[in-house]
């Protein structure tokens, strides 16, 4: 087993404090548990730690053994079906590097491990998960983790609209991903880190001011404990954060949530599993009506 404290991530902050170890204190959940608009996980999880408040950010110690990190890296680079990661349409470029998409029997023991902690009601609540890579000089640009069609349903109303973004005032209220855990599976000491450089909600994403007055009238407008959440990968630490509220609140993407993986100078590989707050089956079916919608607003627009 790992011992005592290894693999904790180091985060750095670009507010006071300006550098915190995890071996620190946790910041107090009387904030996070007294709410009901972002997903509750299993606190009570071991190595559970509160980082940020504004918006919630969990980092999870020992999530994984450096055995079962050493494995995951095996079923990556020995799997022989890696592809170039995907991105949304239109935003080729922004991301480069390679994804391997496990069965779900050879990850069983993670899935399940991740469903004790996040406190879902289902596995199939999870999507595929997905083993990405970053050799030297890969990236990940600013990007939200909630579906692509909630983020980008808004921008495409406004503009058929013929109003800017704050024009638009209804969320569309259909399910997103709620939830998202990082698991890193190696120790990476240059480049890699997982930024959170938006925390203020001012990054790109479309609809952002729409999304950031509708999660401050439903959480609040605490302002976040650090201006930027630097994490630095080290092997079998988890790190969870929720890119929209819950499926009662409509499940708005929370503009707060826009992150990057820096560009990577030594070898970085990690598991991303993305979670919604119904089965995916349930998911696929509602998102192919929304894709149908989508594709009569854009050839009405024509």
């Amino acid at each position: 087993s790992r011992q005592a404290g290894r693999g904790a991530s180091e985060i750095r902050t670009s507010a006071p404090p300006a550098r915190m170890e995890l071996e620190g204190p946790a910041l107090p959940l009387d904030r996070y548990l007294a709410q009901s608009c972002f997903h509750r996980i299993n606190v009570a999880y071991p190595g559970v730690r509160l980082v940020n408040e504004s918006p919630f950010i969990f980092v999870v110690q020992n999530f994984a053994s450096d055995a079962e990190c050493r494995s995951l890296v095996q079923l990556m680079t020995s799997s022989g079906a890696a592809q170039s990661s995907a991105t949304a349409p239109g935003q080729q470029g922004r991301r480069t590097s390679t994804t391997v998409f496990p069965a779900a029997d050879e990850v069983r023991w993670l899935r399940q491990r991740i469903v004790a902690l996040t406190g879902v009601a289902h596995e199939q609540q999870l999507e595929p998960t997905k083993l990405t890579a970053y050799e030297k000089g890969e990236f990940f640009r600013e990007h939200t983790d909630a579906s692509f069609l909630n983020e980008k349903m808004w921008a495409f109303s406004a503009r058929l609209a013929d109003v800017d973004e704050d024009g638009v005032q209804d969320p569309c209220h259909w399910p997103s991903r709620f939830c998202t855990l990082f698991l890193y599976l190696d120790d990476v000491p240059a480049g890699g880190r997982t930024r959170f450089g938006w925390l203020d909600g001012s990054g790109s994403m479309p609809g952002g001011s729409i999304f950031g007055r509708r999660i401050a009238e439903l959480a609040g407008d605490a302002p976040s404990t650090a201006s930027r959440l630097d994490f630095v990968p080290s092997a079998g630490t988890a790190v969870v954060h929720f890119p929209a509220t819950g499926l009662e609140s409509g499940c708005v993407p929370d503009p707060r949530t826009m992150h990057e993986s820096e560009a990577a100078v030594d070898p970085k590989h990690i598991v991303q599993q993305f979670i919604w707050p119904v089965p995916i089956d349930l998911v696929a079916d509602v998102h192919a009506d929304v894709r149908g919608e989508w594709e009569a607003l854009l050839a009405s627009a024509r």
